[in-house]
């Protein structure tokens, strides 16, 4: 990728490398991460911060560029540096002001906002770096991406906060439904975000009724409820019955899998690989908690959707 070219007057900040960013600093321009993932360095040509890393399709405020030795350093956050690089995309800011954009868009703030809230997060990011580690590497390219998406959304919450990532989401799965009013309570919103998962891993347009209408679903469901029946209606559901039990084979890396806590209240996630101990291994929010990575035994599992 070509160097970034700092426009004239004062839209840069130019810091010597290394100073940290006070927190009144303006943001001058947004970046967009391309399809791998970067390490960050707590100054300019540090050393990577371990199990810190900004995540494909995400999006990040940047506070100052500068040069050193010949490469380009953005810093985003007050010890929290990435080299410029291929893969990165600069959407910079007119007069102050950034586009409008969508809810599926890879610059939408929600994004950036999700990824300010994991990088506060140490033990999120941990977990992050360990899923990134336990994908199946037997999984195909479609699964791998839904995967990898799940796990972008790893520290999601819920949260009434208006322009909160999860407000966001949620907004547009109201705005979807043609709902304003709709909510889907504490339980339920593992169905949207475990579909969403794989709007996301398949670069669908989400943000559209004409985007959902190529995901394998068709729809944005609700509630885990109704992303059974939709499957089922579908002929992507697949049983774990007594009598006719699924194996690992059932289970592609990137389906959706809907299991139950012991209490039987039911909860979807997207499954990424086995555990150790041969024990599903998804990303998804259970009871309401921050979308995380669950371990889940074979018996608790429902069904599978898997395209």
């Amino acid at each position: 990728m070509a160097k970034f070219q700092q426009p004239r007057g004062d839209m840069f900040q130019q810091r010597r490398p290394g100073v940290a960013a006070q927190a009144n600093d303006k943001v001058v321009a947004k970046v967009v991460v391309g399809a791998q993932r970067l390490p960050t360095t707590d100054k300019v040509a540090g050393k990577p911060v371990p199990g810190d890393f900004v995540h494909p399709r995400s999006s990040h405020n940047v506070i100052c560029v500068v040069e050193h030795e010949g490469d380009e350093w953005m810093q985003l956050g007050r010890f929290r540096w990435i080299k410029s690089r291929d893969g990165i995309e600069v959407l910079a800011a007119v007069d102050g002001v950034f586009p409008e954009i969508g809810p599926d868009h890879p610059k939408a703030p929600w994004r950036a906002l999700l990824t300010d809230e994991q990088a506060r997060q140490p033990a999120v990011r941990a977990e992050q770096a360990s899923a990134w580690e336990q994908i199946d590497e037997d999984a195909d390219d479609v699964g791998r991406a839904i995967a990898e998406a799940a796990i972008s959304l790893m520290g999601l919450a819920e949260s009434a906060a208006k322009g909160s990532p999860f407000s966001a989401l949620m907004d547009a799965l109201a705005a979807h439904h043609g709902n304003p009013g709709l909510r889907v309570g504490l339980k339920g919103w593992s169905a949207p975000i475990a579909a969403l998962m794989q709007a996301e891993g398949r670069r669908l347009a989400w943000g559209s009724p004409a985007g959902w209408s190529r995901h394998p679903l068709q729809v944005w469901p609700i509630s885990p409820e109704q992303l059974e029946a939709t499957a089922r209606a579908k002929g992507l559901w697949r049983s774990n019955a007594s009598d006719v039990a699924l194996d690992d084979e059932d289970i592609p890396v990137g389906s959706i899998v809907i299991a139950t806590e012991p209490d039987g209240v039911p909860f979807a996630a997207t499954a990424i690989g086995l555990s150790e101990q041969g024990h599903l291994l998804c990303v998804g929010s259970a009871k309401g908690r921050p979308v995380s990575l669950l371990e889940i035994e074979q018996q608790a599992v429902v069904g599978v959707v898997a395209p």
